[in-house]
């Protein structure tokens, strides 16, 4: 789930979740409830994730994140 920013609506990121098989949701504008969780996720990933946790662990928590 992204906004609507530019980046968001590139061809190459349209492409990148066809390949990989998420379907890409767009936040409603100006809602910063939900903005905001997707931020505090990116920020929380940055600032704490090695680099072993986001290639072993993301997919199985996004998974679970997203379907349970």
């Amino acid at each position: 789930m992204t906004n609507n920013g530019s980046p968001h609506c590139a061809k190459t990121f349209a492409a990148a979740c066809r390949r990989h098989g998420p379907k890409h949701l767009f936040t409603r504008p100006y809602t910063p409830r939900i903005n905001d969780k997707a931020e505090r996720l990116i920020q929380t990933a940055l600032r704490e994730w090695s680099d072993l946790t986001a290639t072993t662990i993301l997919p199985m928590w996004l998974h679970h994140y997203n379907w349970h």
